[in-house]
């Protein structure tokens, strides 16, 4: 049997996901199951369109005998080639997802439901068990498929556990905090645990546990369940009080982002998860790019990567980048795809784990102790420089300052000088000019 699988799921899955199809073929090869898997992951593609590879769409015509697709609904030109090809040769082509609903044909709606639960649940397993109950519904295999198995959509993840934790009292009760430390919470995609791509994190976390940092790591698919709000406040929260110093999460798009029933469409909600835990939310990133893409890039980070993983989170106000991680690729010899894993860059945990060290003791320290720079922005491209003192765009950058120092002063902070308003405030700064 001869499967041909345009794989390209949306964000950094579609780099790590087929490492997960390639061990699922190979265990079924040592089963004796003679089956073909090629994958076009269009790894290199952009996120919003994409031309798959000629050669491989001639295959698919010519040569698979099953055709699987699970890519982003932008991607309209290869909906449309996977339509005519069913319509040309009546292959089988079976959508990995409701978003690819479009482009199945051939395919009994039950069936397609069941393939879905193998593929949203994830895991080794789940993939081998799909293969197979593809090659029974197509004709080409008879054996008895287990039915899907669920795996769980959010949870606590540690390197020395081979489960993760359900609940924060289970993780606790397995792995205790220590009472004289900070305690940090790292937050990041699922898909990052389900197909095993976890080197990034394990090496954050022992440089933590290695500062003597309690760690609480968690995982999540945003679009399941309650989203990353309720993720946060199950595993960060208790008695709605944080238990965590400071979190680092790996997010994107927004922390409160959900999917059309179809898949096709995104909304975007406020959330006010960060507000409610009230600790310092720091920005990890692990970027698609090679580190010599990267090092080579002179932007860094690509444009797409900017919008998702920085400007759009921090709308929700976790800040402060640190790039921890980039991909080490290799082509995967069973499908012919190109595999991309995150691997730790060299300096950068040490670095995140230092800077989440300092703002945890930052958050315990007296307001009578902290020291504060307040810096207004003053261009210096304009006809009288004292014009732009603290201009903002559309903003009152002055009375904002004024209102933050009177709240500071009522907070406990030490201040010499109170300005009651942004006119005393300028009027002051142009007097020692």
């Amino acid at each position: 049997m001869k499967i041909g699988a345009l794989l390209a799921p949306f964000g950094p899955a579609r780099g790590m996901v087929v490492g997960t199809y390639g061990q699922a073929l190979e265990q079924l090869r040592k089963e004796g199951r003679p089956i073909e898997l090629r994958i076009d992951n269009l790894v290199n593609a952009d996120q919003t369109a994409a031309d798959p590879d000629p050669d491989f769409m001639q295959w698919l015509h010519s040569d698979a005998d099953v055709v699987l697709a699970h890519i982003p609904s932008a991607y309209d030109a290869i909906f449309t080639q996977l339509q005519e090809l069913y319509q040309r040769t009546g292959k089988p082509v079976i959508a990995l997802s409701p978003e690819c609903a479009a482009a199945a044909g051939g395919v009994d709606a039950q069936h397609l439901k069941r393939i879905w639960a193998y593929q949203s649940n994830g895991g080794l397993e789940n993939i081998k068990n799909l293969l197979s109950f593809v090659a029974n519904i197509t004709g080409f295999g008879s054996q008895s498929v287990p039915p899907p198995k669920p795996m769980p959509h959010c949870g606590i993840y540690h390197p020395d556990s081979n489960t993760p934790f359900d609940t924060l009292e289970a993780y606790l009760s397995w792995r205790p905090l220590q009472s004289d430390s900070h305690t940090v919470g790292l937050f990041f995609p699922r898909s990052y645990w389900i197909d095993g791509s976890l080197a990034v994190f394990d090496a954050l976390i022992r440089e933590l546990e290695g500062r003597h940092v309690n760690v609480i790591a968690v995982f999540n698919d945003k679009f399941k369940g309650g989203g990353d709000d309720a993720a946060i406040e199950k595993f960060f929260m208790r008695d709605g009080a944080a238990v965590v110093d400071t979190v680092v999460l790996q997010a994107y798009f927004f922390l409160k982002s959900s999917r059309e029933k179809d898949g096709a469409g995104m909304h975007q909600d406020a959330s006010d998860i960060l507000k409610r835990l009230n600790v310092p939310a720091l920005l990890m990133i692990n970027s698609m790019q090679t580190r010599k893409e990267y090092q080579e890039n002179p932007e860094g980070l690509t444009v797409p990567q900017y919008i998702i993983t920085i400007a759009l989170p921090e709308f929700d106000g976790i800040s402060q980048p640190v790039l921890l991680g980039v991909s080490e690729g290799h082509i995967d010899p069973a499908t012919g795809a190109k595999v991309l894993r995150p691997v730790p860059l060299a300096g950068q945990t040490g670095y995140l784990a230092q800077r989440v060290a300092k703002w945890c003791a930052l958050r315990k320290k007296s307001n009578t102790a902290k020291k504060i720079a307040i810096i207004l922005h003053n261009s210096p491209c304009r006809s009288g420089v004292e014009a732009t003192v603290g201009a903002g765009f559309g903003l009152d950058t002055l009375e904002s300052v004024a209102l933050l120092l009177q709240r500071m002063a009522a907070e406990g902070y030490q201040l010499d000088w109170v300005p009651q308003s942004g006119k005393e405030l300028i009027d002051t700064i142009l007097e020692k000019k």
